[in-house]
């Protein structure tokens, strides 16, 4: 097999297991398995035989028990959990790489490393290295092509790569484009952590949480007579509207209401 090949597949799952590093949100322990993707492809890229079956069966067996502890104790989260499985995946199959198909996994994992990383985070940087995959995913099918047809070395595959990668390229964005945003997520609820700020707002969405960023700026200063001793209570804003899941202030002007003396 083709050098050129094999650090086609070893950078495709190197790429997408970055994609969920990307995010933040990846657990440093699982990141530990990354240590053994480099070893798996290094000894890939060496020629050195695969490991015994009975050994990549042990291990996978073992990822899944730790996928198991993962989703119910460690994160308490299944989605994250797969996340973290896909490295595992990866740094295992670093290790199998016997057949062509094994090779089409690998890439099939890759991608679903992006589409998960998608849903985790709205970071440029992943933008970047989504083109990088889509370039490189494209790079490596048609060498695997022209390499099972035996049409390597006979025809160039820049021209073929370059145009296939741009229309995939122009693909996306349309569709990106083309689709409406909506609040619900491809895995149900969104895993993206958003940022709040603390202070008054003319919008309250219930159920709504995230991570929560001071805010310093002085909203109002007080003065009072220390002699006083009743309690105090400091109203920041009055809703007026719900619309069934958010209370906002639509500015209007409050009707006044006058005090009508019962006696």
């Amino acid at each position: 097999m083709p050098l050129t090949y094999k650090l086609m597949t070893a950078m495709l799952a190197f790429t997408g297991s970055v994609s969920l590093v990307t995010t933040g949100q990846m657990n440093p322990l699982v990141l530990s398995t990354a240590i053994v993707l480099f070893y798996g492809y290094f000894r890939f890229m060496k020629g050195y035989l695969p490991a015994p079956k009975w050994t990549v069966g042990t291990f996978s067996l073992m990822t899944l028990a730790v996928f198991i502890v993962d989703s119910m104790v460690i994160t308490g989260d299944t989605f994250l959990a797969v996340a973290h499985l896909t490295i595992s995946f990866q740094a295992i199959k670093s290790f199998d790489l016997r057949e062509p198909w094994d090779h089409l996994q690998v890439y099939f994992m890759a991608l679903l490393q992006l589409i998960i990383a998608s849903e985790l985070t709205s970071s440029i940087v992943f933008g970047g290295v989504f083109l990088f995959f889509i370039v490189l995913l494209v790079t490596a099918m048609v060498f695997s092509h022209f390499l099972k047809t035996g049409s390597l070395g006979k025809f160039s595959i820049k021209m073929p790569v370059i145009l296939i990668s741009l229309f995939t390229i122009a693909a996306t964005v349309l569709f990106f484009v083309a689709v409406p945003r909506t609040q619900q997520k491809m895995f149900g609820k969104g895993q993206t952590k958003k940022i709040k700020t603390a202070g008054f707002s003319e919008k309250v969405d219930f159920g709504a949480f995230g991570e929560v960023k001071i805010d310093p700026t002085v909203v109002m200063r007080v003065e009072m007579d220390t002699g006083l001793n009743i309690p105090y209570y400091w109203r920041g804003i009055a809703m007026d509207y719900f619309d069934g899941t958010s209370w906002s202030n639509t500015g209007g002007r409050g009707m006044p209401v006058k005090k009508i003396d019962e006696t």
